[in-house]
């Protein structure tokens, strides 16, 4: 991870100092399928909880956002950034929009978790049962999001 950290640090620096900065936006999203750390579980919230990073000259300003959203979200925020439409992403939102629920998603092997500033439910799709217990939106949540998502690859 340092070298790649390294390798990355040197590319966005090179960046920093061409002509193209100002114009350059760089987005670093991580990606949790590697087994670190060990002994967590594979439903677990710690095993999904991942950084983005916006950096580049195109950026009008320093802003740290600490709220809930899920990788999928990804879409609707650069997209609604830049003006675009982003309708045909039905299971990406806007985390600036003012939503006024902001949750994360994520899934494993046969389950699904939600997260939000209350806690977060894990739930088991094989055995039909929640591994942790958050709220009864949560987990409707989580059944809705797995459900559509089912529902839209099956379209495909």
């Amino acid at each position: 991870m340092h070298f790649a950290d390294s390798c990355i640090g040197r590319v966005v620096e090179s960046l920093r100092q061409s002509d193209e900065w100002d114009n350059t936006l760089v987005i670093i999203i991580a990606d949790h399928a590697y087994p670190y750390p060990y002994g967590i579980s594979v439903s677990a919230v710690e095993r999904y909880r991942i950084p983005m990073l916006w950096l580049g000259g195109a950026l009008k300003g320093q802003k740290r956002v600490d709220s809930y959203c899920s990788q999928s979200d990804f879409a609707a925020t650069l997209l609604a950034q830049m003006g675009i439409a982003h309708s045909d992403f039905a299971l990406s939102r806007d985390i600036f929009a003012p939503n006024p629920y902001k949750f994360g998603y994520y899934t494993f092997n046969n389950g699904f978790g939600v997260v939000d500033a209350t806690g977060a439910t894990i739930y088991d799709c094989t055995t039909q049962s929640v591994i942790l217990q958050g709220s009864a939106e949560q987990e409707q949540i989580g059944k809705t999001m797995l459900q559509s998502t089912y529902n839209i690859i099956k379209q495909l």
